[in-house]
């Protein structure tokens, strides 16, 4: 009986572990779909660099994120000299594009020597073609980022 009892519970351990290595390899999430409808709506592009860390600059790095009727600037401002905080991205910001300026509607505040976030414009529209023009931050009075 006792062989009977082992045999059975053998069977059924072997039997758990080829459902489970039959189940790793052939189950597929839904949240693959998911995942494939949320990169269609948003479209990344290249990132930009101008600028640098020496002394008395500021690197900035900007990364555009297009949905249907925003544009999102991913930002990355780095420095080992130049204190951020006294940039105002909102206002020392411009898009131009298709004739139209923009301002952002939201942007981060900058702060010590390594800083990032999102600078967001409302354009209603997919935009082709377009300049991210940053001004009064050092070295550089003017840059212009064009995509």
């Amino acid at each position: 009986m006792k062989q009977n009892t082992q045999h059975i519970i053998l069977g059924l351990a072997i039997l758990v572990l080829i459902s489970s290595i039959t189940f790793t390899f052939f189950w597929k999430p839904k949240q693959t779909e998911n995942f494939a409808i949320l990169n269609s709506a948003s479209s990344e592009s290249q990132t930009k660099t101008s600028g640098g860390t020496d002394t008395g600059d500021v690197e900035i790095s900007l990364t555009p994120i297009q949905t249907s009727n925003q544009l999102t600037i991913k930002i990355a401002a780095n420095t080992h000299s130049v204190d951020l905080s006294q940039f105002n991205l909102q206002k020392q910001t411009t898009l131009e594009a298709e004739g139209k300026t923009y301002k952002p509607i939201s942007s981060p505040s900058l702060s010590g020597h390594h800083s990032s976030g999102n600078i967001v414009f409302n354009t209603n529209t997919n935009l082709k073609n377009f300049k991210i023009i940053i001004q009064g931050i050092p070295k550089t009075n003017q840059r212009t980022f064009s995509w």
